[in-house]
């Protein structure tokens, strides 16, 4: 995914790892050829805009799992 400008410096200023966001884009791709004649193929997402979405939450280690949470 390729984020360039304004948004680029939004999400790394603002975003958290492991906090998920909201893409909207387009895929674009191409071809292009090395100085050493091999041609080359790629694939990027272009994002013209993006909205925040949940953070991930703290683990409290002190208080147990609901028994609605236990997977059984």
């Amino acid at each position: 995914m390729r984020v360039l400008g304004k948004i680029a410096e939004t999400i790394g200023n603002h975003v958290t790892k492991g906090q998920q966001i909201g893409v909207t884009g387009r895929i674009d791709t191409g071809k292009y050829t090395t100085k050493e004649g091999n041609t080359r193929y790629y694939t990027q997402v272009i994002v013209p805009s993006f909205t925040f979405g949940a953070r991930p939450q703290a683990a409290n280690r002190n208080t147990p799992p609901d028994s609605e949470e236990i997977p059984f």
